[in-house]
């Protein structure tokens, strides 16, 4: 948040319902994100606030994580699709994921980012 100069705004009440998956380095979190469950039935599940701390980037943690997520998601939600927004200069590393575009880029909070899916 700080280093994007992004101010946290997480007042949706969403992380109530979603899954959070941790990547913690003596007992202190180092990376993270959420899955959201579908909001109606056939909606696609939607991974985000994928984060690694500055400390701990280029070590593979938001592969790990995002692969680990994808694999719960398969099991937990077979006939959904996955969806996220990436940051726009992160589009090749969800596309070597599986991820494609499925949509035009557009700001959200100031920052350039591209709808994705698999």
């Amino acid at each position: 948040m700080v280093e994007q100069s992004c101010i946290y705004h997480e007042l949706d009440g969403l992380d109530k319902t979603a899954l959070h998956l941790l990547v913690t380095q003596k007992e202190t979190v180092i990376a993270c994100l959420r899955v959201l469950p579908p909001e109606t039935a056939g909606d696609p599940i939607r991974i985000g606030r994928v984060a690694v701390s500055s400390g701990f980037r280029k070590r593979g943690l938001a592969r790990f994580m995002v692969q680990n997520a994808n694999e719960k998601i398969e099991v937990d939600y077979p006939s959904c699709g996955i969806c996220l927004h990436a940051q726009t200069y992160l589009q090749g590393f969800y596309l070597s994921l599986g991820f494609q575009v499925c949509g035009d880029e557009f700001l959200e909070d100031g920052i350039p980012h591209v709808p994705m899916q698999m």
